[in-house]
């Protein structure tokens, strides 16, 4: 306990003399800490609606928070936006790894362990996300009292400001967020500080050795996965068997898809990668040789969009066709029809925040990419290599590994949604495939928010810091 004092100390030491070029880093790990915690506290006030925590008979203009049945669906929708918001501090905490390599050198040098580098690491990002979590909180108790003063009263509210804090609970969300994000920094940084000397190899990395066979599971998984879904779901047996079944099997499916697609996606790197480097085209042989030398990075960057884009292309899918369904039945929804369509557009919202947050995340690792590389890219610009060629080469990056997993991921999404019982519809197609083009493009203008900094990085004279 003595030692962890010592190395939490010492991490507030570090934390509070951090150079100016990690200050928005830190900014960024924070910010994410006061999305997470607004977000779990948003959760808890949820949680006590209705209950004798929660001021009795709810009165609210939306029926998800007056049905006690459907409040559990928006808590779980809540806690699931916590995910991109972790995913983003995650991508945050690998921005500048070379520089605290030097920097925590200096630790080990002294005489401190390379499993003290790391919880010094981790505990800095728990600082940062601490200050975060009390910042989350300190703007949720403001904003309750601009919407409480703004929904005055008697009638029914829009939003649940008369339902109190639960400090109970509250108080352990404030601490849960920073100490999330310490576990996952203390994983993301296990390599750090395994260097005394803090020297970083300025050869080139050898690539992986990977096996056809392993390379084949990769790249086909998504494939195979969905053919054996789509069977699944056309079994008309198993769907007749109870809305209960039906809906364990498609959980259950759109599980298996997210981890296919997650686990594909460093296969699929791998292949697009070899295929571009065949090319004679500069930004295709850069960008080729990038994903070959390390296709985990792909998938590490692209793990929360894939998601987003499997989520989001169900849900396209699924609102067209209960839309549909609910104009074809109008003598059956006519009252309630209102309720299904303010509930799919609340979790559309919720859709559209966890995407802002997804490519935030995107723009983060894409930067974190550019600054673990720039001595190779001033290299190459040193070489004669035009910035334009090494812009195109990191949108490229981004889009071949992308494109294909999202492609694979709509197919796996309008197959789920194509399993579902509306009668009277028809499987939407214009949708689903614009929501897929939609967030490639969001990708690709993410990645290029990070072009002003490889010009300033891709620069000969950044050769001279190395």
């Amino acid at each position: 306990m003595r030692g962890l004092r010592a190395d939490a100390r010492l991490a507030w030491a570090l934390l509070r003399g951090s150079p100016g070029s990690e200050r928005w880093r830190l900014t960024l790990t924070g910010l994410g800490a006061v999305l997470g915690t607004g977000f779990a506290l948003a959760a808890t006030v949820v949680a006590v609606i209705g209950t004798r925590f929660g001021g009795g008979v709810p009165r609210y203009t939306n029926d998800l928070l007056n049905e006690s049945g459907l409040r559990p669906g928006v808590i779980a929708a809540l806690l699931l936006l916590v995910l991109p918001v972790l995913a983003f501090i995650g991508q945050c905490t690998r921005i500048g790894a070379l520089q605290r390599e030097r920097r925590l050198a200096a630790l080990r040098l002294a005489g401190a362990t390379p499993r003290q580098v790391r919880r010094i690491s981790a505990l800095e990002t728990g600082a940062v996300c601490g200050l975060g979590s009390l910042a989350g909180l300190a703007g949720f108790l403001a904003l309750r009292a601009v919407l409480d003063a703004a929904q005055g009263g008697s009638g029914p509210q829009t939003w649940p400001t008369d339902v109190p804090v639960p400090w109970a609970a509250a108080v352990p969300v404030v601490l849960a967020v920073p100490a999330l994000a310490t576990l996952e920094a203390r994983f993301t940084l296990r390599r750090a500080g395994a260097d005394p000397l803090g020297v970083v190899s300025k050869g080139r990395r050898p690539r992986p050795r990977v096996g056809r066979g392993r390379l084949a599971l990769w790249a086909l998984a998504p494939l195979a996965l969905l053919a054996a879904t789509g069977l699944q779901l056309l079994n008309t047996s198993v769907l007749n068997g109870g809305m209960a079944m039906s809906a364990a099997l498609v959980i259950a499916v759109v599980v298996l898809c997210a981890v296919a697609l997650l686990f594909g996606t460093a296969g699929l790197a791998l292949v697009t990668g070899r295929l571009a480097a065949r090319s004679s085209r500069p930004a295709l042989l850069i960008a080729g040789e990038r994903l070959q030398a390390d296709p985990w990075a792909a998938a590490r960057s692209h793990a929360a969009m894939l998601l987003t884009a499997l989520i989001g292309v169900g849900f396209v899918g699924v609102r067209r066709m209960m839309i549909d369904y609910l104009d074809a039945w109008p003598e059956s929804f006519a009252i309630n029809s209102a309720f299904y369509t303010d509930g799919l557009n609340l979790t559309g919202l919720a859709l559209l925040i966890g995407l802002s947050v997804t490519i935030s995340g995107l723009v983060v690792g894409t930067v974190e990419s550019v600054i673990t590389r720039r001595r190779t890219l001033a290299a190459l610009s040193a070489t004669g290599v035009p910035r334009s060629v090494l812009s195109r080469a990191v949108l490229l990056e981004t889009f071949l590994p992308l494109a294909p997993t999202i492609a694979v991921a709509t197919a796996c999404g309008l197959t789920v949604v194509g399993s579902l019982p509306f009668e009277g519809t028809s499987l939407p197609l214009l949708e689903p495939l614009l929501t897929a083009a939609a967030l490639l493009a969001a990708a690709l203008l993410a990645t290029t928010a990070s072009l002003p900094l490889l010009r300033r990085t891709a620069h000969p004279a950044e050769l001279r810091y190395e």
